[in-house]
């Protein structure tokens, strides 16, 4: 499942149980994912800002770190904002395609079940480093590794279309041979589609 999320990026189709109805969804580029913690950081306050990035850089450990003991509830509160923030954008990004031009966020905001739904989003469109090295040297793996450095034939038509799973896909499957970044995605198809008949 991992190898097809990574061969079709935002072309993949998920569905998640929601309010008796299969919500259709897409995994998000990083691009978006960028987006989404961009717009969830207009709430941060500056001490909280540098809270984060102490986090990011590793300047405080956030095991060690006891938020609940040692940041003020209203920074606590903000901080669980920006995260649900976050998630709010996650969503909407993975189900805009499936819904009316009227759809914005504000609809998102109404919804239940928001980060169960993000996480399941997030789980299509990452993955952790030991699952894409295990996809990458298996058999399938290997055939779509050749398909892009040899026959350069691109995961997608457009660098910024790019899914989390699919750079850590190429970061870890290039070696020292550069990838073609393509200009369309028939060629890929026609290839893929030939691969899986193939198999069949």
């Amino acid at each position: 499942m991992v190898l097809d999320y990574i061969r079709k990026g935002i072309q993949a189709r998920s569905f998640f149980p929601y309010d008796n109805f299969q919500l259709t969804l897409r995994p998000i580029t990083s691009m978006e994912l960028d987006d989404a913690e961009r717009k969830a950081g207009d709430m941060l306050t500056p001490r909280l800002t540098k809270l984060l990035v102490d986090v990011k850089m590793g300047r405080i450990n956030p095991e060690k770190f006891k938020f609940d003991e040692e940041i003020p509830e209203q920074m606590y509160l903000q901080l669980r904002n920006f995260y649900m923030d976050i998630d709010y954008w996650i969503v909407y990004y993975s189900m805009k395609d499936f819904m009316p031009q009227d759809f914005t966020i504000e609809d998102v905001r109404k919804m239940t079940e928001i980060h169960r739904i993000a996480q399941h989003i997030m789980d299509i469109s990452t993955g952790p480093k030991d699952l894409v090295l295990q996809t990458i040297n298996s058999s399938d793996g290997q055939r779509l590794v050749d398909i892009v450095r040899y026959y350069h034939v691109p995961l997608t038509d457009a660098a910024w279309k790019l899914t989390p799973l699919q750079e850590d896909f190429l970061y870890w499957s290039v070696g020292n041979s550069p990838i073609y970044a393509g200009e369309t995605l028939d060629d890929a198809e026609k290839v893929m589609r030939a691969i899986l008949n193939e198999r069949s």
